[in-house]
Protein backbone atom coordinates (compact mmCIF):
# COMPACT_ATOMS: atom_id res chain seq x y z
CA UNK A 1 0.00 0.00 0.00
CA UNK A 2 3.20 1.93 0.61
CA UNK A 3 4.49 1.72 -2.90
CA UNK A 4 1.26 2.06 -4.16
CA UNK A 5 0.73 5.29 -2.81
CA UNK A 6 4.15 6.64 -2.99
CA UNK A 7 3.94 5.69 -6.93
CA UNK A 8 0.41 7.67 -7.28
CA UNK A 9 1.32 10.62 -5.57
CA UNK A 10 5.44 11.00 -6.03
CA UNK A 11 5.25 11.88 -9.98
CA UNK A 12 2.09 14.45 -9.13
CA UNK A 13 4.18 16.50 -6.78
CA UNK A 14 7.25 16.27 -8.83
CA UNK A 15 5.36 17.75 -11.84
CA UNK A 16 3.66 20.38 -9.70
CA UNK A 17 6.90 21.32 -8.52
CA UNK A 18 8.13 21.65 -11.62
CA UNK A 19 5.31 23.69 -13.15
CA UNK A 20 5.03 26.13 -10.31
CA UNK A 21 8.85 26.55 -10.66
CA UNK A 22 8.44 27.56 -14.24
CA UNK A 23 5.70 29.79 -14.11
CA UNK A 24 7.73 31.31 -10.99
CA UNK A 25 10.33 31.82 -13.61
CA UNK A 26 8.18 33.30 -16.05
CA UNK A 27 6.07 35.21 -14.21
CA UNK A 28 5.13 38.41 -15.56
CA UNK A 29 4.96 37.54 -19.14
CA UNK A 30 2.48 38.45 -20.81
CA UNK A 31 2.15 35.06 -22.80
CA UNK A 32 2.02 33.23 -19.49
CA UNK A 33 -0.62 36.02 -18.21
CA UNK A 34 -2.98 35.15 -20.49
CA UNK A 35 -2.68 31.48 -20.16
CA UNK A 36 -3.41 32.18 -16.21
CA UNK A 37 -6.27 34.13 -17.33
CA UNK A 38 -7.88 31.16 -19.74
CA UNK A 39 -7.60 28.63 -16.97
CA UNK A 40 -9.57 30.34 -14.40
CA UNK A 41 -12.67 29.94 -16.32
CA UNK A 42 -11.77 25.88 -16.94
CA UNK A 43 -11.05 25.53 -13.20
CA UNK A 44 -14.30 27.06 -11.61
CA UNK A 45 -16.01 24.50 -14.48
CA UNK A 46 -13.97 21.66 -12.86
CA UNK A 47 -15.05 22.50 -9.28
CA UNK A 48 -18.51 23.02 -10.16
CA UNK A 49 -18.55 20.06 -11.94
CA UNK A 50 -16.96 18.22 -9.25
CA UNK A 51 -19.45 19.66 -6.66
CA UNK A 52 -22.31 18.73 -8.70
CA UNK A 53 -21.23 15.41 -8.75
CA UNK A 54 -21.14 14.94 -5.41
CA UNK A 55 -24.38 16.56 -4.49
CA UNK A 56 -26.05 14.05 -6.86
CA UNK A 57 -24.65 11.10 -5.07
CA UNK A 58 -25.08 12.71 -2.14
CA UNK A 59 -28.62 14.43 -2.23
CA UNK A 60 -30.36 11.26 -4.73
CA UNK A 61 -30.15 7.81 -4.27
CA UNK A 62 -30.40 5.01 -7.14
CA UNK A 63 -33.87 4.54 -6.76
CA UNK A 64 -34.44 8.63 -7.22
CA UNK A 65 -35.69 9.30 -3.56
CA UNK A 66 -34.42 12.15 -1.92
CA UNK A 67 -32.20 12.01 0.73
CA UNK A 68 -34.12 14.92 2.93
CA UNK A 69 -31.26 14.45 5.83
CA UNK A 70 -28.19 15.11 3.40
CA UNK A 71 -30.16 18.34 2.12
CA UNK A 72 -30.90 19.64 5.97
CA UNK A 73 -27.32 18.83 7.07
CA UNK A 74 -26.72 21.23 3.38
CA UNK A 75 -28.62 24.11 4.48
CA UNK A 76 -27.50 24.10 7.92
CA UNK A 77 -23.53 23.94 6.66
CA UNK A 78 -24.74 26.94 4.72
CA UNK A 79 -25.90 28.96 7.84
CA UNK A 80 -22.72 28.08 9.09
CA UNK A 81 -20.37 29.52 6.52
CA UNK A 82 -22.36 32.28 6.26
CA UNK A 83 -22.44 33.42 9.99
CA UNK A 84 -18.66 32.54 10.06
CA UNK A 85 -18.79 30.06 12.20
CA UNK A 86 -15.27 28.73 12.32
CA UNK A 87 -14.47 25.31 10.88
CA UNK A 88 -13.16 23.56 13.80
CA UNK A 89 -16.45 24.07 15.60
CA UNK A 90 -18.51 22.76 12.70
CA UNK A 91 -16.17 19.70 11.90
CA UNK A 92 -16.22 18.84 16.24
CA UNK A 93 -20.31 19.52 16.12
CA UNK A 94 -20.02 16.92 12.94
CA UNK A 95 -18.06 14.56 14.49
CA UNK A 96 -20.69 14.56 17.43
CA UNK A 97 -23.87 14.03 15.38
CA UNK A 98 -21.88 11.20 13.59
CA UNK A 99 -21.49 9.49 16.47
CA UNK A 100 -24.95 9.95 17.66
CA UNK A 101 -26.34 9.09 13.88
Amino acid sequence: ALAATIGLCVPAFVLVVFVGQLLAMEKGKQFIDRIMIGIRPVVVALIFAAALSVARTVLISDDWTIHYGSIFLAIIAFVAIQRKIHPIIIILLAAIVGTIF
